[in-house]
Protein backbone atom coordinates (compact mmCIF):
# COMPACT_ATOMS: atom_id res chain seq x y z
CA UNK A 1 0.00 0.00 0.00
CA UNK A 2 1.30 3.32 -1.00
CA UNK A 3 -0.22 6.30 0.76
CA UNK A 4 0.17 10.19 -0.10
CA UNK A 5 0.14 12.26 2.53
CA UNK A 6 -1.30 16.01 1.44
CA UNK A 7 0.41 17.85 4.44
CA UNK A 8 -1.00 22.04 4.39
CA UNK A 9 2.12 23.84 5.19
CA UNK A 10 4.33 20.97 6.99
CA UNK A 11 1.49 20.50 9.38
CA UNK A 12 3.08 16.50 9.74
CA UNK A 13 6.34 17.56 10.42
CA UNK A 14 5.00 19.02 13.53
CA UNK A 15 3.87 15.67 15.04
CA UNK A 16 7.71 14.83 16.07
CA UNK A 17 9.91 17.43 14.61
CA UNK A 18 11.15 20.92 14.38
CA UNK A 19 10.40 21.91 10.64
CA UNK A 20 13.26 24.30 11.22
CA UNK A 21 16.17 21.13 10.96
CA UNK A 22 17.99 20.89 8.10
CA UNK A 23 17.70 17.94 5.22
CA UNK A 24 20.57 15.76 6.76
CA UNK A 25 18.83 16.54 10.56
CA UNK A 26 15.40 15.69 9.61
CA UNK A 27 16.59 12.57 7.73
CA UNK A 28 18.48 11.55 10.52
CA UNK A 29 15.59 11.95 12.76
CA UNK A 30 13.19 10.30 10.56
CA UNK A 31 15.69 7.17 10.49
CA UNK A 32 15.57 7.30 14.46
CA UNK A 33 11.62 7.22 14.23
CA UNK A 34 11.64 4.28 11.91
CA UNK A 35 14.07 2.27 14.21
CA UNK A 36 11.40 2.92 16.55
CA UNK A 37 8.82 1.48 14.84
CA UNK A 38 10.41 -1.32 12.59
CA UNK A 39 10.33 0.03 9.36
CA UNK A 40 12.52 1.50 6.90
CA UNK A 41 13.55 4.72 5.68
CA UNK A 42 13.64 4.90 1.50
CA UNK A 43 15.59 8.24 0.28
CA UNK A 44 15.38 8.74 -3.18
CA UNK A 45 15.02 10.96 -5.90
CA UNK A 46 11.58 10.44 -6.73
CA UNK A 47 8.11 8.98 -4.90
CA UNK A 48 8.35 6.27 -7.87
CA UNK A 49 11.30 5.32 -7.12
CA UNK A 50 10.94 5.04 -3.05
CA UNK A 51 7.72 2.83 -3.91
CA UNK A 52 9.61 0.56 -6.62
CA UNK A 53 12.28 -0.19 -4.30
CA UNK A 54 10.24 -0.79 -1.07
CA UNK A 55 8.29 -3.32 -3.27
CA UNK A 56 11.73 -4.81 -3.99
CA UNK A 57 12.60 -4.69 -0.40
CA UNK A 58 9.05 -6.26 0.33
CA UNK A 59 7.46 -3.68 2.34
CA UNK A 60 3.80 -3.73 1.58
CA UNK A 61 3.36 0.42 2.56
CA UNK A 62 5.46 3.74 1.50
CA UNK A 63 4.00 6.77 3.22
CA UNK A 64 4.90 9.60 0.85
CA UNK A 65 4.94 13.07 3.01
CA UNK A 66 4.62 16.04 0.60
CA UNK A 67 6.41 18.35 2.56
CA UNK A 68 3.98 20.67 3.17
CA UNK A 69 1.73 22.79 0.43
CA UNK A 70 0.31 26.10 0.25
CA UNK A 71 -3.70 25.64 -1.34
CA UNK A 72 -3.09 28.49 -3.51
CA UNK A 73 0.02 28.26 -4.72
CA UNK A 74 -0.78 26.80 -8.57
CA UNK A 75 3.05 25.19 -9.31
CA UNK A 76 2.52 22.80 -6.32
CA UNK A 77 -0.84 22.00 -6.63
CA UNK A 78 -0.03 21.06 -10.51
CA UNK A 79 2.91 19.14 -9.13
CA UNK A 80 1.03 17.56 -6.56
CA UNK A 81 -2.01 16.41 -8.88
CA UNK A 82 1.26 14.89 -11.04
CA UNK A 83 2.26 12.98 -8.05
CA UNK A 84 -1.00 11.41 -7.71
CA UNK A 85 -1.65 10.65 -11.45
CA UNK A 86 2.02 8.93 -12.03
CA UNK A 87 2.11 6.95 -8.70
CA UNK A 88 -1.67 6.12 -8.25
CA UNK A 89 -1.33 5.48 -4.52
CA UNK A 90 -3.77 2.90 -2.37
CA UNK A 91 -4.70 6.39 -0.11
CA UNK A 92 -4.48 9.84 -0.38
CA UNK A 93 -5.06 11.35 3.47
CA UNK A 94 -5.24 15.64 3.97
CA UNK A 95 -3.40 15.87 6.87
CA UNK A 96 -4.33 19.43 8.77
CA UNK A 97 -4.02 21.38 12.29
CA UNK A 98 -7.57 20.73 14.73
CA UNK A 99 -7.06 24.24 15.57
CA UNK A 100 -6.99 26.15 12.71
CA UNK A 101 -11.22 25.68 12.48
CA UNK A 102 -12.80 26.63 9.35
CA UNK A 103 -9.54 27.63 7.32
CA UNK A 104 -9.36 23.62 7.56
CA UNK A 105 -12.46 23.13 5.63
CA UNK A 106 -11.25 25.68 2.98
CA UNK A 107 -7.36 24.26 2.81
CA UNK A 108 -9.22 20.45 2.01
CA UNK A 109 -11.44 21.88 -0.97
CA UNK A 110 -9.01 23.71 -2.50
CA UNK A 111 -6.81 20.29 -2.50
CA UNK A 112 -9.96 18.18 -3.28
CA UNK A 113 -10.16 21.09 -6.52
CA UNK A 114 -6.84 21.34 -7.31
CA UNK A 115 -6.57 17.71 -7.79
CA UNK A 116 -9.49 17.62 -9.59
CA UNK A 117 -8.61 20.74 -11.97
CA UNK A 118 -5.12 19.61 -12.39
CA UNK A 119 -5.45 15.96 -13.23
CA UNK A 120 -4.70 14.70 -16.45
CA UNK A 121 -6.72 11.79 -16.04
CA UNK A 122 -10.39 11.52 -17.08
CA UNK A 123 -11.38 10.70 -13.52
CA UNK A 124 -9.26 12.51 -11.10
CA UNK A 125 -8.33 10.83 -7.27
CA UNK A 126 -9.23 12.96 -4.35
CA UNK A 127 -8.95 12.43 -1.42
CA UNK A 128 -9.27 9.47 0.63
CA UNK A 129 -9.95 10.62 4.31
CA UNK A 130 -8.37 13.20 6.52
CA UNK A 131 -5.37 12.96 9.59
CA UNK A 132 -6.36 15.88 12.10
CA UNK A 133 -3.11 16.94 14.44
CA UNK A 134 -3.41 18.65 17.49
CA UNK A 135 -6.75 16.90 17.73
CA UNK A 136 -6.33 16.97 21.78
CA UNK A 137 -6.32 20.53 22.56
CA UNK A 138 -9.68 21.52 20.41
CA UNK A 139 -11.87 19.71 23.32
CA UNK A 140 -15.86 20.50 22.66
CA UNK A 141 -15.04 22.35 19.57
CA UNK A 142 -14.95 19.95 17.06
CA UNK A 143 -17.05 21.96 14.73
CA UNK A 144 -15.06 22.32 12.29
CA UNK A 145 -14.08 18.87 11.88
CA UNK A 146 -17.63 17.57 11.14
CA UNK A 147 -17.86 20.30 8.51
CA UNK A 148 -14.83 18.65 6.68
CA UNK A 149 -16.41 15.28 7.32
CA UNK A 150 -19.76 16.64 5.83
CA UNK A 151 -18.12 18.69 3.18
CA UNK A 152 -16.12 16.28 1.26
CA UNK A 153 -17.87 13.14 2.47
CA UNK A 154 -14.36 11.32 3.64
CA UNK A 155 -13.86 10.07 6.95
CA UNK A 156 -11.02 11.27 9.56
CA UNK A 157 -8.68 8.47 9.60
CA UNK A 158 -6.57 9.21 12.07
CA UNK A 159 -6.44 12.43 14.73
CA UNK A 160 -3.03 13.52 16.43
CA UNK A 161 -2.64 13.37 20.34
CA UNK A 162 0.63 14.30 21.11
CA UNK A 163 4.14 14.32 19.90
CA UNK A 164 5.33 10.84 18.64
CA UNK A 165 3.93 8.72 15.75
CA UNK A 166 2.49 6.16 18.92
CA UNK A 167 0.16 9.22 19.06
CA UNK A 168 -1.77 9.09 16.14
CA UNK A 169 -5.20 7.26 16.91
CA UNK A 170 -7.81 6.03 15.33
CA UNK A 171 -10.83 8.79 15.54
CA UNK A 172 -13.38 7.82 18.22
CA UNK A 173 -16.39 8.91 16.98
CA UNK A 174 -18.17 8.08 20.67
CA UNK A 175 -15.90 10.66 22.57
CA UNK A 176 -16.06 13.34 19.92
CA UNK A 177 -20.15 12.79 20.66
CA UNK A 178 -20.13 12.95 24.36
CA UNK A 179 -18.19 16.03 24.23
Amino acid sequence: MNVIFLDFDGVLDTIHYNTDLDVEKRIKILKNICKELNAKVVIEASAKEAIDEAKKEGYDCVLIDTAGRMQDNEPLMKSLAKLVDINQPDAILFVGEALTGNDSVDQLTKFNQALIDNSKKDNPRTIDGILLTKFDTVDDKVGAALTMVYTTGKPIVYVGTGQKYINLKKLNVNNVLIS
